[in-house]
């Protein structure tokens, strides 16, 4: 449904934008932890566990519905996606 989807979108947003707050630079697959209240290290250590979208996705989104939901937005250019430079390594970040 649109609506759900529309209110969905918001909700990955407003995490991604919670999250550049505690950490500049996102990883597409930490957002998809996030988002789903994973209590792995990574996300854990940065402390995303405190901000007010961590695991709201969790009862709504498997992972991989999620990351194809996050895949749609960057390609509606709802998300801008930065690509590592060149000279950059480790995982593309928003």
């Amino acid at each position: 449904e649109k609506t759900e989807a529309n209110l969905q979108a918001v909700e990955v947003l407003n995490c991604l934008q919670s999250m550049i707050h505690v950490h500049p630079k996102i990883t597409f697959n930490l957002l998809v932890l996030v988002y789903r209240g994973s209590k792995r290290k990574e996300v854990l250590a940065k402390s995303f566990q405190n901000i007010p979208q961590y695991g709201k996705g969790k009862n709504i989104f498997s992972d991989s519905s999620l990351q194809h939901f996050i895949q749609m937005l960057i390609s509606e250019n709802v998300i801008a996606e930065k690509l590592r430079g060149t000279n950059e390594w480790g995982p593309h970040h928003f």
